[in-house]
């Protein structure tokens, strides 16, 4: 028998591998990406393992937050590609996503041509291509709020797709644009032989229809009548979904099926600073002001007042720069006001309240494609609602103002960040600041430039939403030896995933769960192999420890520290509140759920950080938070009672890896099969060439000289043996 037909077959066979599939598929091609290889996870290749053979893929995966659901979703596309079974993917994502799907999509070795971002410029030159004229696959990642509109919908639902991806898919709420569109896309005639993955570390918002329709998309033959009465919201049903339309995966599992600490732990603090009297004045006068004004016009709906007390408060709560330039705008709209503007139309105050609460959201994954800039439409705002402020407001503009460039002569919230940053700086450790605005972001970074003769020039880096262009040069610099700090606002870090920091301080307490699990979720992941530590720095004033005790004491699952933890910087900075996050326990009381609206007393009430800080001005935060944690605990209950997600058994899965791969060791694995690949070189006379590229440590161009010997690297893959008959 010839013994080149021999090894054919096996390599034949060898390719669906999902271990091998990995490594020598999953190879990035671009020198830039060769430092960060891809490392295959048993949690991984256990949901790749069971989804080779499915036709048509069509999943939820519920992992959470910094499991690697990208690399998941990527490597069952990847397959399918090497399958022939695909031709064109559309990526449906946030737009603050789309170029970290880019640079992920490069990382797992699919060629740069290979992948097309949908524009506004280039959606329509789509129809002008048929998927046939395509020779690879083809990867368009899209914008799912650029794609929704009527102009462009229609183009890309009539489109010949094999397999949709949507990012961060519990943003589709029922009934809504994102949802429909999707639902076009996925469960038409056409849609129901699509490869369909949803991608969401929390499916569940707690609105029960809401999730059983997210699962319709998975499952178009799903009586929606029964949706509609609920009757599917029963433990039987979330049975029949659980590892069959539903995967989720825990850090906590994760641990347990490597045997070892793969997910390290994360401590949070939350920091009190002793204000100086300037800040201690600021902050004082600041809440009377907004107080004042929310009490005297915001009744029970929306009013110009209401939307801009709480975007004053959130500005000016940041730094004396963000303070100084929004006091500065108000006084600038006042001196331009005509008699008779400053009054809001109900269509403008709509408007402007859906504009700001999509930027004090909850998820910057529902952040609409706002045209305007959005400083603009504060600035605009601001403008607009002139009217609204009299001249005793002015004087006490011009106070907080005097006041703020006070504080800029001895700020001691920045003086305490830089302390705790050198802190770690001396350790060899890697810290990132997030800011929500680009104002705090340029007053922070002149502080740290003074300290560039005691560093180094260049040991720290900053990033914003107008660097999009710079996220890689960024993240690569970081990633290097010179640079140890970034500052970064929320918008620019939510495309980058940075292991390499193990420590985070939020330069502004977020204020919803969310918000805080996306920052963390930058560094607390896979990868990541130290301890993370997580700083959030508040003000000893009356309304930042409100905040402090209602959110955070209440919200948190943490316990006070006043009384067991040292000063943390000298008498002046006290850990007030301290957490410990680990794979199997959480950070806040709501257990991974995401909400965004819920019923209270039979009313509908959006929860996000508009309505919390409004319900600060007004006085009634602490009762708002208890009334939420009530909520939290039913919905927890429900989802517990039913099974809504599902229970994944650690054995169970450590079963089917070892019918699969028959081991569970992945380096061992690894080097099992290089040491075969050196075995078959040898056998083909390329032992040589073997050696040559191992010194570049590319394992893929090793397979693809096999393949090449062999003639098997233009075949696609193929469950069913060629035979060992001459070809």
């Amino acid at each position: 028998m010839d013994e080149r037909l021999v090894l054919r077959e096996i390599v034949r066979y060898l390719r669906n591998d999902p271990v091998l599939f990995f490594y020598n598929f999953l190879f990035p091609t671009e020198p830039r990406y060769l430092k960060y290889p891809i490392k295959a996870y048993l949690h991984q290749i256990d949901l790749f393992s069971r989804l080779q053979i499915r036709r048509p893929i069509r999943i939820l995966i519920g992992d959470e937050i910094g499991l690697g659901k990208t690399i998941e979703s990527t490597v069952i596309l990847r397959y399918l590609e090497e399958r022939g079974e695909t031709r064109r993917i559309l990526i449906l994502t946030p737009k603050i996503l789309v170029n970290q799907w880019k640079s992920e999509l490069r990382r797992l070795g699919v060629k740069y041509q290979s992948i097309k971002e949908i524009t506004r410029g280039n959606v329509r030159e789509l129809v002008k291509r048929s998927s046939k004229e395509e020779e690879e696959s083809t990867y368009y990642i899209a914008s799912i709020d650029l794609v929704k509109r009527e102009e462009h919908r229609k183009v890309v639902e009539n489109l010949d797709w094999d397999a949709i991806v949507v990012d961060e898919a519990h943003n589709a709420g029922y009934n809504t644009q994102r949802w429909h569109l999707i639902k076009e896309l996925v469960c038409s005639e056409k849609g129901r032989e699509r490869h369909v993955i949803l991608l969401s570390a929390t499916p569940h918002r707690g609105n029960v229809v809401d999730y059983l329709y997210r699962l319709y998309l998975l499952d178009p033959y799903l009586s929606e009548k029964e949706i509609k009465k609920k009757n599917l919201d029963t433990r039987k049903f979330y049975s029949l979904t659980h590892n069959s339309l539903v995967y989720r995966r825990t850090k906590e599992l994760v641990n347990k099926i490597e045997g070892k600490k793969i997910f390290t732990n994360c401590h949070f603090y939350a920091v009190a600073v002793e204000p100086t009297r300037e800040e201690a004045e600021f902050s004082r006068i600041l809440e009377s002001f907004l107080r004042e004004k929310v009490a005297e016009v915001y009744e029970e709906g929306p009013s110009p007042a209401g939307l801009l007390a709480v975007l004053i408060k959130k500005r000016a709560s940041s730094s004396p720069d963000a303070a100084i330039k929004t006091f500065t705008n108000i006084l600038e709209g006042l001196s331009r006001r005509k008699p008779g503007e400053g009054v809001l139309s109900s269509y403008e105050t709509s408007f402007y309240e859906r504009a700001i609460e999509n930027v004090l959201g909850l998820d910057y994954g529902d952040v609409e494609e706002i045209e305007e800039d959005f400083d603009r439409i504060v600035e605009n705002l601001i403008e607009k609602c002139a009217n609204i402020l009299d001249k005793a407001d002015e004087e006490t503009i011009r106070t907080l103002i005097e006041l703020a460039n006070e504080i800029k002569r001895d700020d001691s919230k920045l003086e305490t960040v830089v302390s705790i940053v050198e802190e770690f700086l001396k350790k060899g450790k890697k810290v990132i600041i997030f800011t929500e605005y680009k104002d705090t972001l340029n007053y922070v970074k002149l502080r740290f430039k003074k300290l560039e003769d005691k560093y180094s020039k260049g040991f720290f880096e900053t990033i914003s939403g107008e660097d999009k262009e710079r996220f890689e040069e960024v993240k690569e610099r970081f990633e290097g030896e010179r640079c140890n700090l970034l500052i970064a606002t929320d918008v620019a870090s939510e495309g980058l995933n940075l292991q390499v920091a193990s420590v985070v301080i939020n330069y502004e307490a977020p204020w919803s769960p969310v918000k805080l699990e996306q920052r963390i979720g930058r560094v607390w992941r896979i990868g990541q192999k130290e301890d993370v530590n997580i700083y959030t720095v508040f003000m000893g004033t009356y309304a930042d420890v409100e905040i402090m005790n209602n959110l955070y004491g209440k919200l948190l699952a943490m316990k006070e520290a006043l009384d067991e933890v040292r000063p943390l910087l000298g008498k002046k900075v006290q850990v007030a509140y301290r957490a410990t996050a680990t794979a199997s326990e959480g950070l806040w009381k709501t257990k991974g759920i995401e909400f965004t609206e819920v019923d209270i007393e039979g009313k509908k009430e959006k929860i996000n950080e508009f309505r919390l800080i409004l319900a600060s001005l007004k006085g009634t935060l602490s009762k708002y938070v208890e009334r939420l944690l009530v909520v939290l605990a039913h919905i927890n209950e429900e989802l517990t009672r039913k099974s809504v997600y599902p229970y994944v058994d650690p054995g169970e899965i450590k079963e089917n890896l070892k019918n699969r791969i028959a081991t569970l060791s992945v380096e061992e694995y690894e080097k099992a099969s290089q040491e075969f690949c050196k075995v078959i070189c040898k056998k083909l006379g390329v032992e040589a060439r073997r050696e040559e590229i191992c010194g570049t440590r590319n394992f893929q161009r090793i397979w693809e000289l096999i393949c090449g010997e062999l003639g098997l690297r233009n075949e696609k893959l193929s469950f069913k043996s060629k035979g060992l008959e001459k070809e």
